[in-house]
């Protein structure tokens, strides 16, 4: 969930870019996806969990914060 601070009469927006994998928990940081998915020519893209060896997709949404989902 991101975070919004008020700050000086701004709104500054705080994304969340770390995720879990839906499957088994696997702790996911911006470093571990991050370069691919704007590189991308889709909005979105596949990875394999590390741990349980499950196919996830992975985008963000209009906040910045990232959605996983298998």
């Amino acid at each position: 969930m991101s975070k919004s601070i008020l700050m000086n009469g701004a709104i500054i927006c705080i994304p969340d870019t770390d995720f879990k994998c839906p499957e088994c928990g696997h702790q996911y940081h911006a470093d571990d996806y991050e370069e691919r998915l704007y590189k991308a020519k889709k909005t979105w893209i596949t990875k394999k969990c590390k741990s349980c060896g499950i196919k996830m997709s992975i985008t963000t949404d209009f906040k910045g914060d990232v959605v996983v989902w298998l």
